[in-house]
Parts: C-alpha cells; structure tokens; sequence
C-alpha cells in the first residue's frame, strides 16, 4: 500500500514520458565512492551519504 505522499507523487509523473531501466552497474558504484573520497578528503568536516545509486 503507497502512502498518500508516495501517491501525489506518482500522479505528478506524467504517464507518457519515456523511462529508461538500467541493471546494476558495479562500476557506478566505485565511482561515487570514489568522488565521495575526493569531497571527504577536501572538506573533512562535510556530512557526505552516498546512497549507491544515482537519482
């Protein structure tokens, strides 16, 4: 069951637009660890959350 944000949401999609599916790619994931290392290592006290997946 969706909740009612999850539902207002989804009504703003509009139902016609194009979507793309892609299978995980490992190689996405090192590359964000990778940039969040970059910002880490240039601003220490950032709060950095690299969730796995780009949005």
């Amino acid at each position: 069951m969706l909740t009612r944000e999850e539902r207002n949401y989804l009504k703003k999609i509009d139902p016609f637009r194009k979507a793309n599916v892609f299978p995980f790619d490992p190689n996405g994931k090192k590359l964000g660890d990778e940039i969040v290392l970059k910002i880490r290592n240039n601003f220490p006290n950032a709060v950095i959350k690299f969730i796995g997946r780009w949005l």
